[in-house]
């Protein structure tokens, strides 16, 4: 579209991240007008990718989005599918194995660098005449009317206004669209903090990914592809109380790995070889309002959840997927693209898998986190009873995957 700036566009994405760069990847296909403002600047060709690189897992439905738009058959060489989920407790015997038998699908998930992801969605959607990426750029404000949206873009030195008729706000968990909105919050504190990387094992993983419950968190290990010299490569996700993450993420790191071998312990043999670590606060973000004029909140503006169980990506995901196929049905029928209606309709739609995910998490947290003896012995029967009740694992992972309840037609196999 070349160096000058459009002033009129169908919608305007502030964010261009994961969710926010499929989404555009997702509206080049209707086609849609549609304006990319992404606040961090380009990684640089020379950065090393353990540097900023982290392992995402992806549910099925997720995988099932992602082929509709195009894009799995590039992403599938460079990813690890879950072949099976291993549940444990640490110091106790409960034990939960879950399998792609239980949800009749080929695999579990699938586990993929997020910096891979990134870079293949804003590829797609930056490659289509009706998408225009603009990066580093920042939101300055934004009005609105019954009409549209006028907003003020500060890019490559100088300020523009420009409009549309929908605005999607999917900044983050601290959206600045959000907070000019006025949109409310709850908001929750875990006292807790995520440490991730890549690290090297001993022992074939398998393809299985493991989730190890422990005094005041999880360690989650899951399969990535091989390393060098015979030894494979998986993503951790270890979470923890803020004061033990102070000082793991001190440590040197000979000394991490020998905390996070006790942590762990031997399944996966010795780890080894740890990449530069990442380091996230955690807490949850429930906005009060998804919808407000013609803006919508997608992602973490609209719901942040804790990391257990790999909820929010996933639902961010099939959030955008449902405003999509909205979308796709709004230009066929020649209808406005930020009607009241269109809106609501998706708030509808999306309010049963949101309101799922959201408790899903908050019993796996209220479950695992209470240390009162009886309490323990009750989770680890409980564990063993998921282990032999089929019905029940098929209910977990289902919510594991995705695939429970109304799904937007990507998830289903249908094109927007």
């Amino acid at each position: 579209m070349g160096k000058t700036l459009p002033k009129d566009w169908d919608v305007i994405i502030i964010g261009g991240g994961l969710v926010g760069a499929c989404l555009a990847a997702a509206l080049a296909r209707i086609p849609l007008r549609v304006l990319v403002v992404e606040a961090d600047s380009p990684i640089a060709a020379d950065t090393p990718a353990d540097s900023w690189q982290r392992p995402i897992a992806l549910s099925e439905s997720s995988r099932r989005i992602l082929h509709g738009l195009g894009l799995w058959t590039d992403l599938a060489p460079l990813s690890t599918p879950i072949e099976g989920v291993h549940i444990s407790d640490r110091g106790h015997f409960g034990v939960t194995r879950l399998r792609p038998q239980e949800t009749g699908t080929p695999s579990l998930g699938q586990v993929v660098a997020d910096a891979e992801l990134l870079a293949r969605l804003r590829q797609q959607a930056g490659g289509m005449a009706s998408v225009r990426f603009l990066q580093p750029a920042e939101l300055v404000t934004f009005d609105q009317s019954p009409e549209g949206v006028n907003a003020r873009i500060r890019w490559n030195g100088t300020e523009s206004t420009v409009s549309a008729r929908l605005l999607v706000a999917a900044d983050g968990t601290r959206s600045a669209v959000r907070r000019r909105l006025g949109v409310g919050v709850r908001r929750r504190d875990y006292g807790q903090t995520a440490v991730a990387c890549a690290v090297n094992v001993s022992r074939g993983h398998g393809n299985w990914a493991y989730e190890r419950f422990t005094g005041d968190g999880v360690c989650a290990v899951l399969p990535m592809g091989g390393a060098a010299g015979g030894r494979d490569r998986c993503g951790l996700v270890w979470i923890m109380g803020d004061g033990w993450a102070r000082q793991v993420a001190d440590m040197d790191d000979a000394t991490f790995l020998l905390a996070l071998q006790a942590c762990f312990g031997g399944r996966l043999g010795c780890f080894g070889e740890a990449s530069p670590r990442r380091v996230f606060p955690l807490h949850a973000v429930w906005a009060a309002e998804q919808v407000r004029g013609r803006t919508v909140l997608l992602g973490n503006a609209a719901h942040t959840l804790h990391p257990l169980g790999a909820q929010g990506f996933n639902l961010g995901l099939r959030d955008m997927a449902t405003l999509a196929e909205l979308l796709a049905d709004a230009v066929r029928q020649d209808q406005d693209p930020g009607g009241h209606d269109l809106l609501q309709e998706y708030v509808r739609r999306r309010r049963s898998d949101q309101t799922a995910a959201r408790l899903f998490v908050k019993a796996l947290l209220g479950v695992f986190a209470n240390r009162f003896p009886p309490a323990v012995l009750a989770r680890n029967l409980g564990l063993l009873g998921a282990d032999l009740l089929p019905a029940l694992k098929v209910g977990v992972a289902r919510r594991a995957t995705g695939l429970g309840g109304w799904q937007p037609r990507l998830v289903r196999g249908a094109s927007l």
